[in-house]
């Protein structure tokens, strides 16, 4: 009975100290302190909270950098760690919009074909324009064209570009006036 006694002592101040470590990291990441950080992760791997501190670092990174194809690592890197769909689904989506602000537009597309990537049906038809995919109508510019008002003005451009080149189809002017009705 002493030995378990003991090893609940234990337990408990092991958890006490990961726990002063956590709130340590999240002082360092919330300053900038990306060394600090990463001296303090070793002791926090089998912490609860860990993947929540691995993905407010990886997304503070991002912000501070344009990220490049060893994103999409540590982002790969971060879902097997972790093994949860939706903390890797919002940190997919948010590289997915530093990627746009970055006008990375190569690495965008080859997120986007990720089963954890976000919808952006503006920002891929932006992508695919500027790397020369998106010249003549097709099935998605069309349906961003129907929308108007609703576009972003990030593909507002692109739709302008498409109009220069030719009009919809006629379907599609009928479909966007019925939206407007």
């Amino acid at each position: 009975a002493q030995t378990s006694v003991n090893d609940a002592t234990l337990a408990d101040a092991r958890w006490e100290e990961q726990r002063e470590l956590f709130q340590q990291g999240i002082a360092a990441l919330r300053r900038g302190h990306f060394k600090t950080l990463a001296g303090l992760q070793p002791g926090l791997r089998d912490y609860p909270l860990y993947h929540y501190l691995e993905y407010e670092r990886l997304r503070a990174q991002w912000a501070r950098s344009v990220p490049g194809k060893a994103a999409v690592g540590e982002l790969n890197d971060f879902e097997q760690a972790s093994e949860d769909p939706v903390l890797t689904g919002r940190l997919t989506r948010a590289l997915q919009e530093r990627l746009i602000a970055t006008r990375n537009w190569a690495l965008f597309l080859a997120l986007k074909r990720s089963r954890l990537a976000s919808d952006m049906p503006c920002s891929t038809l932006r992508a695919r324009y500027e790397l020369g995919q998106a010249r003549d109508w097709d099935e998605a510019s069309i349906g961003l064209w129907v929308q108007s008002e609703a576009v972003p003005s990030l593909c507002r451009h692109v739709l302008t570009q498409l109009e220069k080149r030719g009009a919809p189809p006629l379907g599609a002017i009928w479909e966007r006036i019925y939206t407007a009705i």
